[in-house]
C-alpha cells in the first residue's frame, strides 16, 4: 500500500483505519486494476461492525452511512499477482579440498534469488552472480534444475579466474555439475534471465472524504 498525496494505492493486503467524531457519511472515489476472475473488494467497517463490502468494477463515487462516531477501516484482502520469471535453483553444495572442506555462498538480493544455509540451497532470477568461495583447491560438487519462462530454459555459466568459463544448459531434470575450482571465488551466472508481468490486481481510492451529518 502507498500514499500519493490523497490517494491510497492498495497494491496487496492492507487496511488503513480513520476516526471520525459524529455520525455522517464517507465519500469515496475508487478505482480498480482489474486482473484475474474478479474485480477488486473494498471491505469497510466502523468501530466493532461491518459495513460490508463493495466490488469496484470502474471507477466511481460511492457513499457510506455512518450512524455513529468512532474508528472507520477500509480493507482490501483479495489480491490477485502472477508473473512469470526464469529460476536457476542449486542444491547441495559440496567441497572437497586439498586441506579443507569448507565453502562459503552469497547471493545477494540483486540476484533476485537467495542462499538458505538450512536446505544448501540457493536461486536466481537474475544476472546478478551467486558467488561460492572455496577454502582452497579441491572439487565443487553441485545440482542444477532450471524452470523455464517464455519457453526458454535459463543458460547456467560457471566462471574462475584462471579457468575458462564452462556454460550449462538447464533443464528441468537436476544436473549434477562437478567443477575443479581453486580458492578464487567461482561465480554462477543465470545469462538470460527473463520476467515478465502477466496480471496485478489493484485498489486505488483517490479520495476519501468525511461529511458530517447535518
Amino acid at each position: 500500500m502507498t500514499f500519493e498525496g490523497e490517494q491510497v494505492f492498495f497494491r496487496g493486503f492492507s487496511l488503513i483505519s480513520m476516526n471520525v467524531c459524529q455520525p455522517g457519511e464517507l465519500v469515496i472515489d475508487a478505482e480498480p486494476q482489474l486482473a484475474g476472475k474478479e474485480a477488486p473488494h473494498l471491505v469497510m467497517g466502523l468501530n466493532n461492525e461491518s459495513l460490508g463490502q463493495r466490488t469496484i468494477r470502474q471507477r466511481e463515487t460511492f457513499r457510506v452511512p455512518l450512524r455513529e462516531a468512532g474508528k472507520v477501516t477500509l480493507g482490501y484482502f483479495n489480491d490477485y499477482y502472477l508473473s512469470e520469471a526464469r529460476v536457476i535453483t542449486y542444491e547441495k553444495f559440496k567441497f572437497s579440498g586439498n586441506s579443507c572442506s569448507s565453502l562459503e555462498v552469497t547471493a545477494s538480493p540483486e540476484t533476485g534469488g537467495s542462499y538458505n544455509p538450512a536446505t544448501n540451497s540457493a536461486n536466481a532470477t537474475w544476472r546478478v552472480p551467486i558467488i561460492v568461495k572455496p577454502c582452497s583447491n579441491g572439487i565443487l560438487n553441485f545440482l542444477v534444475i532450471g524452470r523455464p519462462a517464455d519457453n526458454i530454459y535459463p543458460i547456467l555459466k560457471l566462471s574462475q579466474s584462471g579457468q575458462a568459463d564452462r556454460i550449462i544448459q538447464t533443464s528441468n531434470l537436476r544436473q549434477a555439475v562437478q567443477v575443479r575450482v581453486s580458492n578464487a571465488p567461482l561465480t554462477l551466472t543465470l545469462t538470460n534471465p527473463y520476467f515478465k508481468e502477466l496480471a496485478d490486481r489493484n485498489l486505488i481510492l483517490h479520495s476519501v472524504q468525511f461529511v458530517p451529518q447535518p
